[in-house]
């Protein structure tokens, strides 16, 4: 049974018997080179051109998800983001206790999905609860010490 692999270099399925791409050579029996597709795909033909959902999700996705995963076990941060399409985007992360500011500012922006409005109010509530050291959030009358904020 022939293997079929999505080539990394020009993300097209690739079915020659050696495995290596039929249209650009690179050889997709490496980890490197390209992932096998699930299943035996007898139904996909030989160039057949893979869509960029289909590249998310059988190459990296997974390759996202082990980092993550190895982040969280070492207590690092991680947030990732690609998008497959205008409006499709896939979403990995990992925020260690002991993470930077930036860290979750980074993950407040990717949660927002472009609307700039939900960022502000999330950045408004985090800072609200944990303090914040900027002029703008002062201006909106948010102390910058949650701890010495005056309660009505």
């Amino acid at each position: 049974m022939k293997q079929y692999f999505i080539c990394y270099d020009c993300g097209r399925v690739a079915v020659d018997d050696d495995g290596c791409c039929v249209h650009c050579g690179a050889d997709c029996t490496t980890t490197d080179g390209g992932t096998p597709l699930p299943g035996s795909h007898p139904e996909i033909q030989g160039g057949e051109a893979v869509t960029p959902e289909e590249i998310y999700d059988n190459i990296i996705s997974p390759s996202i998800l082990r980092s993550g995963k190895c982040c969280e076990k070492h207590g690092l941060s991680m947030v990732a983001v690609v998008e497959y399409g205008k409006d499709d985007r896939g979403v990995t992360t990992t925020i260690a206790p002991e993470a930077s500011y930036a860290m979750y500012l980074t993950d407040l922006a990717v949660r927002s999905r472009g609307n700039v409005d939900t960022l502000i109010m999330a950045l408004c509530k985090h800072a609200r609860k944990h303090g914040h050291s900027s002029i703008m959030l002062k201006q909106l009358g948010i102390p910058i010490d949650p701890a010495k904020e005056v309660k009505p």
